[in-house]
């Protein structure tokens, strides 16, 4: 059981939003980007073209936020997932740094926009994403604290994580312990 609900989380909360993310780059994204030079090079340009040629009917439907904002929080959101699944859905002292190091990194690079120390356009949208991004895992990966009580004593001395399904139907629902 442990090893599927690995599995799920992995496929759900990490590979599921990169792909998601990727794909609005591909279809809606300039030609000019980096990533596109990484699809000459695996040679599958031609289908790229195939695909982007069917977005024409949704890009002018699609609010400009999905385009440019969107896939950059996705990419936050999978970065922290990929993170808690390598530490077994735990946050301490000894891996806070990489788990908030990307999403800390996006909103300051973000923030340096506004204030002009990088020379590129701040988008409110695109911090917002960025903070939601890396905020929804900590939403689905509770702590829970040991209760020391008279009435009942935890022999454990590290917090179990939750990760809860009740708030959004894409995730399973399991305890480590």
């Amino acid at each position: 059981m442990k090893q599927k609900t690995l599995h799920s989380q992995f496929i759900l909360g990490h590979l599921s939003p990169l792909f998601i993310g990727g794909m609005i780059y591909i279809l809606f994204r300039k030609s000019s980007l980096i990533m596109f030079s990484w699809i000459d090079n695996v040679e599958i340009q031609q289908e790229i073209n195939s695909l982007r040629n069917h977005r024409l009917y949704f890009q002018n439907k699609m609010p400009e936020w999905i385009m440019f904002s969107l896939p950059d929080g996705f990419c936050v959101f999978s970065y922290m997932n990929l993170m808690f699944l390598l530490w077994n859905n735990q946050m301490n002292i000894k891996n806070s740094f990489w788990l908030l190091i990307i999403p800390i990194v996006a909103i300051l690079s973000e923030l340096e926009q506004l204030i002009t120390l990088i020379p590129e356009t701040f988008y409110m949208k695109d911090l917002v994403m960025y903070v939601i991004g890396g905020s929804i895992p900590f939403y689905f990966i509770k702590k829970q604290y040991p209760i020391i009580s008279k009435y009942h004593e935890n022999k454990n001395t590290t917090s179990d994580l939750v990760f809860n399904s009740r708030w959004h139907p894409l995730f399973c629902i399991w305890k480590q312990r």
